[in-house]
């Protein structure tokens, strides 16, 4: 059983406090994302679960058992690093056995394990080269072998593609989501990158200057964001922002004025304003329209094409507030002159002063 639960864990180095108060439950088996902005603390978190960082305060527990005072060797763990970690003067198998070997794990039993962590990770035929030899994608799937052969409760992925190119990511996030319903086991994976979380995770957890800012699957946070960090961070683009005021509120509406006499009208859920506030409408690229459409509309002012072939974007400016929109296809506008767009009320979110969701 692979459990993780953080209990309001608190971390502190000399007066500064980085970490406030996360708790996280984490069932057995799934697969945990921490993202965030460099410095949020998701590396520090992880480096906490591996042992490798002290607990100021608060509890980890694995499969139930709190872990705090235990040294890494002795949590049932095994992690992945940005960097690879490999012994250069070693063969692949040797790096992949070199834990059962200080084990005293049997030859047979120990050649056994190291042929199975190879076939799933397609490295049957590189056993006999050294790191040198190899990939940045072989050497990052030497390194996850290693920690398959020790059959650990929970795989813990610190930044694990951040040094191979885009391509490479790719293949390496099918690698690793195969693995993980292969292998069944719990995961917990750190990155910086939104897309590796919405393709990877089970749950989400997003992370904001030490706090968690919500947790959940990835269409939860696609689709309901707490707050407009969270509304920002997920999504690429991210979603755009443009400020407004409550003009008119009823039981069942809210209308916003937002610059150049352009008024939103949505239904009211919860809001939490009054007439008078301001708020902040979101809108995500991909739920705008160019041309006639159902919902209310915006004039942009286009100041960038970006053609993709299957697909484009377009950069543009509302007021101060800049625009993005997603377009199927290929897009001209060589001349930059004014567009309309469209968006559909169902898909437009409204935030308070303080970023956080009223709808």
């Amino acid at each position: 059983m692979g459990s993780v639960k953080l209990t309001n864990v608190i971390k502190r180095f000399g007066d500064t406090q980085t970490i406030h108060g996360v708790d996280i439950s984490i069932k057995d088996g799934e697969f945990v994302v921490f993202v965030g902005p460099s410095g949020c603390g998701k590396s520090t978190l992880l480096r906490m679960v591996a042992g490798l960082e002290s607990i100021t305060d608060g509890e980890i527990a694995i499969s139930d058992e709190r872990v705090n005072e235990l040294q890494p060797s002795d949590r049932s763990i095994a992690m992945v690093f940005q960097s690879y970690a490999l012994y250069p003067h070693m063969t692949v198998y040797e790096n992949i056995a070199f834990s059962m070997k200080l084990a005293k794990v049997d030859k047979q039993q120990m050649d056994h394990k190291v042929m199975l962590a190879a076939k799933s990770l397609h490295l049957e035929k590189l056993l006999e080269r050294k790191p040198s030899e190899l990939s940045g994608g072989q050497r990052q799937r030497v390194a996850i072998g290693r920690a398959i052969v020790r059959h650990p409760e929970v795989f813990l992925f610190d930044e694990p593609l951040s040094n191979l190119d885009a391509e490479l990511r790719v293949q390496m996030r099918i690698e690793i989501a195969r693995l993980h319903k292969e292998l069944k086991s719990t995961m917990i994976y750190v990155t910086h990158d939104q897309v590796e979380a919405m393709t990877l995770a089970d749950k989400i957890v997003v992370l904001n200057a030490g706090r968690v800012e919500q947790i959940g699957t990835p269409l939860d946070l696609y689709k309901n964001p707490d707050n407009m960090f969270v509304a920002g961070f997920i999504g690429s683009p991210k979603m755009n922002f443009i400020k407004g005021r409550v003009a008119v509120q009823t039981p069942a509406e809210i209308t916003v004025d937002l610059e150049g006499n352009t008024r939103v009208t949505l239904p009211r859920i919860n809001s939490g304003v009054k007439e008078g506030d301001m708020v902040t409408v979101g809108i995500r690229p991909e739920h705008l329209q160019v041309g006639e459409g159902e919902g209310f509309k915006l004039t942009l002012e286009p100041q960038v094409v970006e053609n993709l072939g299957g697909h484009s974007f377009l950069y543009s400016q509302f007021g101060e507030a800049n625009v993005s929109v997603e377009l199927e296809g290929v897009y001209h506008n060589d001349d930059l002159t004014p567009i309309s767009v469209f968006a559909d009320i169902n898909n437009v979110h409204l935030f308070d002063e303080s970023g956080k969701s009223v709808k």
